[in-house]
């Protein structure tokens, strides 16, 4: 098949196999809002935008807002590997390398989307880093003093409360989710309210989904800083 020749291709559908391994090991798959691309760059609506609304007396005129909005600027990338295979593995019946690599390939992309969208500390620039990272973002900000809450040792109640509090008071509370790299269980597990109560919820014997005050968590094994 020629490398420019993509109409022989075969299309990843939706609940494949592959895809499904993407979102059961990539958190930023599973939770982030989707936005479809037609191009390079697209800018999109800031969700989190707040709009003035008045009371209008009857028979006044509407007042308006003067807020003109703001956006997020959206740049595609593309993340992708060619496998070889040989002839005969794919002939021979009792192994399926296709599906192997397919799967290998899911999960390796799912821990690196995960690191490149969350934890990557160097700015972006479209190879390394594919883009600039929550993290990078965040610690970066003019108003990273208020955003971003470090510890002065272990991992404690007031860390977790100081970093909740001000996310509860947003207009984007209802949209709150925990995303934690695996590494941070054995810590979640021992902290504890004034009361005794454990904050960190899991429930793997029910199915139901770990919640960490009262929040959903999604765990990555990409959610961990690195330079690229």
């Amino acid at each position: 098949m020629a490398a420019a020749n993509i109409d022989v291709w075969i299309p990843e559908e939706k609940g494949s196999e592959v895809l499904v391994r993407v979102q059961e090991v990539s958190a930023v798959e599973a939770v982030a809002r989707r936005e479809n691309m037609g191009s390079d760059t697209k800018l999109v609506g800031n969700s989190a935008l707040e709009v003035d609304v008045d009371v209008i007396p009857k028979g006044a005129k509407d007042d308006e807002s003067g807020e003109t909005g703001d956006g997020l600027l959206l740049t595609a990338r593309k993340f992708g590997q060619i496998v070889r295979l040989n002839d005969e593995d794919i002939k021979d019946s009792a192994v399926d390398p296709i599906r192997t690599a397919q799967l290998g390939f899911a999960q390796t992309y799912a821990v690196k989307i995960d690191n490149a969208a969350l934890g990557t500390t160097a700015a972006g620039n479209g190879t390394t880093v594919p883009f600039d990272s929550v993290y990078r973002l965040v610690s970066t900000s003019a108003t990273a003093s208020g955003n971003l809450v470090k510890t002065a040792g272990a991992l404690e109640y007031d860390d977790i409360a100081g970093v909740f509090t001000p996310a509860e008071l947003s207009n984007v509370a209802g949209e709150l989710v925990v995303i934690a790299h695996p590494s941070f269980k054995a810590t979640f597990r021992t902290l504890k309210d004034g009361a005794g109560r454990p904050l960190f919820l899991e429930n793997p014997a029910d199915a139901q989904r770990d919640t960490f005050f009262g929040y959903r968590v999604v765990w990555s094994r990409g959610a961990r800083t690195s330079a690229t």
